[in-house]
């Protein structure tokens, strides 16, 4: 397992900066796109199963349904310590039963670090199209 401080990542820090500096303002939308995407995918533990995703200005709602409160709890646990997504707040949790295997439907709100700069790049992008 690669640390944060590796030479790998130092190496990948380099690639996305020069990536960044030579893209229009649409290529950096995407890239913030995948890079919330990819860090998605690094948060929602084994055990997890989403059934929306949905931006509402620097907010995510994520629906979805758990086998257990604790893999809810270890997702909320890797939001506040990612680089892209902070104060995870549950909105509710409801346990129910699904062909004789119980989930626990659950909906949680998730703010994006940096939306603004993310909000601020969009706008850029949408005008440069014109």
């Amino acid at each position: 397992m690669l640390m944060h401080d590796s030479g790998y990542d130092s190496y990948q820090q380099v690639n996305l900066d020069a990536q960044a500096a030579s893209a229009t303002p649409h290529q950096l939308v995407l890239m913030l796109i995948d890079g919330l995407l990819d860090e998605l995918v690094r948060v929602i533990p084994p055990g997890i199963y989403l059934s929306s995703i949905e931006k509402k200005g620097s907010l995510i709602w994520i629906e979805g349904r758990s086998e257990s409160n604790n893999n809810v709890a270890n997702m909320m646990r890797k939001i506040k310590a990612s680089e892209w997504l902070q104060d995870p707040s549950m909105q509710s949790i409801v346990s129910q039963q699904e062909e004789l295997r119980e989930l626990q439907r659950f909906s949680l709100k998730v703010s994006i670090k940096g939306a603004n700069r993310l909000e601020g790049t969009a706008q850029m992008a949408k005008g440069a199209g014109k």
